[in-house]
């Protein structure tokens, strides 16, 4: 420990030993009431942050998806009044989202459409792909009666009727957390209100409990007192009383 820090607990040590009995019974009272009220606020404050945080990522997934399958066509057949009018919607009906940005298959813009409110993005972004989902099926079938008696299923190298899937665009969904951050706030401030409260009631009662529990101790110190100076007069003219018969001696 450092000079001054030393210097610093023995100032600490000297003024608790010159504090009232009322001083400290406040201090070890109200010490953990403190403790717990801005452990809980700091912990309030973080849930709040991460669950504004996971419910605008879990949105912006789910709206990057959604747009993933429903842009299907314009973007397979270059709509671009209908991607304009299907981006626009959903950027004007949710404050959430920032930005949404249409790509072809070779990444070059299509439709760009940002939110015209006062908010601020966030540095990620939502990306899924847009395919193009084709069905296939084999008109060659092995219908067993052609010349030859070959079987055209198996020896023309034909294969059965499936599904393939063509990456045609990719969505880009950009959220901003200005709105989702201002309503937790919002709740914050409530629950820090709350907290407060609280905590200037739990003070209160301390403070006149205490009072009430430090005045008889006072009282019985001060009677204590009085009795041990009455000891010590009465000690004293004892004391002075056998010097003077010595003295008279």
């Amino acid at each position: 420990m450092s000079e001054n820090g030393a210097r610093t607990w023995r100032f600490a040590i000297n003024g608790w030993k010159h504090w009232s009995i009322r001083t400290r019974l406040l201090l070890i009272t109200m010490a953990p009431v403190v403790y717990l009220f801005v452990s809980l606020v700091a912990f309030s404050w973080r849930s709040h942050g991460f669950e504004a945080r996971e419910e605008l990522a879990e949105r912006g997934q789910i709206a990057t998806m959604a747009l993933a399958q429903s842009l299907e066509y314009n973007v397979g057949s270059r709509n671009l009044s209908g991607l304009k009018q299907a981006i626009h919607g959903l950027v004007q009906s949710d404050p959430g989202i920032y930005s949404i940005d249409i790509l072809d298959a070779s990444r070059n813009e299509l439709v760009h459409e940002v939110s015209p409110l006062a908010i601020e993005p966030e540095a990620r972004y939502f990306e899924a792909p847009i395919r193009k989902q084709m069905v296939w099926v084999n008109l060659m079938a092995n219908n067993g009666g052609t010349s030859g008696g070959t079987s055209a299923g198996t020896s023309s190298g034909a294969v059965p009727m499936g599904r393939s899937h063509d990456t045609i665009g990719f969505v880009q969904v950009r959220m901003s957390p200005t709105r989702l951050m201002a309503r937790q706030s919002s709740r914050f401030y409530v629950e820090l209100t709350m907290a407060l409260l609280a905590l200037l009631v739990s003070a209160a009662l301390v403070y006149f409990l205490s009072k009430s529990l430090t005045r008889p101790l006072n009282k019985s110190i001060a009677a204590l007192l009085d009795i041990r100076a009455t000891s010590s007069a009465n000690s004293d003219r004892r004391a002075v009383g056998k010097r003077r018969g010595w003295l008279a001696a």
